[in-house]
């Protein structure tokens, strides 16, 4: 039986320093440097987005408590209900393994997510 995932991997502004992340602080166990496969964009809404794809996209991926109740939390800042986001178990490459966890990916069907409203992001970094 596969145990339940208690990560999250984090690329925008859930991260370590930008504004939202005071929202999943409280929750953090663990932090690590970390990157899944994907295309990065930048919005020009003030955060960004991960459609699938094979680039690298870098962040940070916590070992989390009380992770219902977070994942409750953050589908309804991700805007999972009004079909933004789409939360995903991913591969997260990290310096200690590969782990799996939970990542918002953008819904590449929602409107203001259309490509000529996105800026490529290549590095896989934002912010």
């Amino acid at each position: 039986m596969e145990s339940p995932i208690n990560r999250i991997f984090v690329y925008g502004t859930l991260k370590e320093g930008f504004r939202l992340h005071h929202i999943i602080k409280p929750f953090i166990v663990e932090k690590e440097e970390a990157y899944i496969n994907g295309s990065l964009y930048d919005t020009p809404y003030g955060y960004p987005v991960v459609f699938e794809g094979e680039d690298k996209v870098y962040g940070e991926i916590y070992t989390v408590k009380n992770t219902e109740e977070l994942l409750k939390i953050l589908d309804e800042v991700e805007g999972v209900q009004e079909g933004a986001y789409i939360r995903r178990v991913v591969t997260a490459y990290t310096p200690s393994g590969i782990k799996k966890a939970y990542a918002y990916i953008g819904n590449p069907n929602y409107p203001p997510f259309s490509k000529e409203k996105l800026t490529y992001i290549p590095s896989g970094r934002w912010g």
